[in-house]
């Protein structure tokens, strides 16, 4: 990025093009390990074109629950910094998708699929305490009766012991 040297400690995750509201002219953003800088094209006395770089510590994006405050409608992000709050949309809407997955990852630690095996565990969590079961070991022994049975998947489920009873209390052991 013009005017901005990287750190020893920063590499580069992302970097893209982005309009600023209220501004014509076309924004770069730079996402590094430590820091996210915008540079802005600006007009000066002269009429010549100066950049302007503004820099945010990742440390300072807000963190709720774990989530950081950076909120996407289409290509249009907003970021929650501690201070302030930054708003731009992105030139090329793929670009949205790849800053949102390596700002996530740099400011949880975890990867889009780490995340997602976390939800996936709450809602298995919140349905075993619901029902009193063991969603993951019912659907295991169903699975279990298929292979080795060779029963299919709706004879297993329709029979006696099917589906439901494998959510039984005694299951969960």
């Amino acid at each position: 990025m013009e005017n901005y040297k990287l750190k020893e400690t920063e590499v580069v995750l992302f970097k893209g093009d982005i309009k600023l509201p209220n501004n014509e002219e076309i924004s770069k953003l730079l996402l590094t390990n430590e820091n996210l800088v915008f540079t802005t094209p600006q007009k000066n006395e002269n009429g010549e074109y100066e950049n302007k770089i503004e820099v945010f510590s990742a440390e300072e994006v807000k963190i709720y629950e774990g989530k950081p405050q950076i909120k996407t409608k289409g290509n249009i992000v907003e970021i929650y910094f501690l201070s302030t709050e930054k708003e731009f949309s992105f030139v090329h809407k793929l670009d949205s998708l790849k800053f949102m997955t390596a700002a996530k990852k740099l400011l949880t630690g975890k990867s889009a699929g780490q995340r997602c095996a976390e939800k996936v565990k709450g809602g298995l969590s919140l349905v075993d305490d619901a029902l009193d079961a063991n969603c993951v070991k019912a659907i295991g022994n169903v699975v279990k009766e298929v292979i080795q049975v060779g029963k299919t998947v709706t004879d297993v489920v329709k029979s006696p012991t099917g589906f439901f009873k494998k959510f039984s209390k005694k299951d969960k052991e």
